[in-house]
């Protein structure tokens, strides 16, 4: 008999323990940790849990090693920023911009974030510049759990020709205006292909900021790393011709059972009648 309950113990006691391993192990992976790059030499990853305080650290540069992750572990955001500060200083001329990448396509966890960040600095040294940046999809597919696979996207071929043709017209009547105000039909062959050269090299025909532009599509917003370059061929006649080239990249939002961010890298400019889309990727986050 006493064996008898003895394996009723060992058996409730293993239940326990069983139950008590899932219920953790499930509570584990359903807390979910944001991770916020911070840039400025030293530079470093710290991650945060659903309560703002920091439970990771990983320094990516040597500078970095200076931080630990006792030094902030359990610590909400705002006093670990306030003790990353008081160990980097104040700004000075040479060292005066943090680069904050905040690995989330939640734009109002990225906010609050931001927030937290940037009055903690403020109030250490207002004379800090701050500058916000896109995660890359790489850095989202390492510190995020938000990617997700298999899913249709809403705009083809023809709608990413569309929002190409919207931005190449405004880029290339910028462009245009830039050769006009060079008054190059008043000098000689050679000084006109010398004045080119010159500006083309001081990036003179590459200074519009298109990434600001607004689409007539809604939920579609272009982001940070959207440029454009101008090539320039240059013939033996003193004669030359230009093509551009927009480098896109263009977010969508769109509603199914939850929220869906879509995201369109790819290169777009114009041939002789025709459109080309070139170097698609496409990328999709769900929160």
């Amino acid at each position: 008999m006493k064996r008898y309950f003895a394996l009723i113990g060992i058996a409730l006691f293993t239940l326990i323990v069983t139950v008590s391993l899932f219920v953790f192990l499930i509570g584990d992976r359903n807390s979910y940790i944001t991770y916020i790059k911070i840039q400025v030499n030293p530079s470093f990853v710290i991650g945060i849990n659903d309560d703002y305080k920091v439970v990771f650290y990983n320094s990516l540069n040597a500078d970095g090693n200076k931080y630990n992750l006792e030094m902030f572990q359990g610590k909400t955001l705002n006093d670990s920023i306030k003790i990353f500060m008081d160990k980097l200083g104040e700004a000075h001329p040479e060292k005066n911009e943090i680069n904050l990448t905040v690995m989330t396509k939640d734009d109002s966890k990225e906010k609050r974030i931001n927030e937290i960040i940037f009055d903690a600095i403020s109030e250490y040294d207002n004379n800090y510049i701050i500058v916000t940046h896109e995660p890359l999809p790489e850095e989202l597919e390492r510190y995020s759990n938000e990617t997700i696979y298999n899913v249709d996207a809403s705009f083809k071929q023809e709608e990413l020709k569309s929002i190409g043709k919207t931005i190449y017209d405004k880029v290339f009547s910028y462009v245009e205006e830039k050769f006009k105000d060079l008054k190059l039909e008043e000098l000689s062959d050679e000084e006109k292909i010398d004045l080119i050269k010159l500006k083309q090299e001081e990036g003179y025909f590459n200074d519009l900021v298109i990434n600001n532009m607004k689409l007539d599509i809604s939920d579609t917003t272009i982001l940070e790393r959207t440029a454009y370059t101008v090539e320039i061929d240059f013939h033996s006649d003193f004669s030359y011709e230009y093509k551009i080239i927009l480098n896109l990249e263009i977010e969508h939002l769109k509603y199914e059972l939850k929220k869906i961010i879509e995201v369109y890298q790819y290169d777009y400019t114009q041939g002789e009648d025709i459109e080309i889309v070139s170097n698609l990727k496409k990328y999709f986050y769900t929160f």
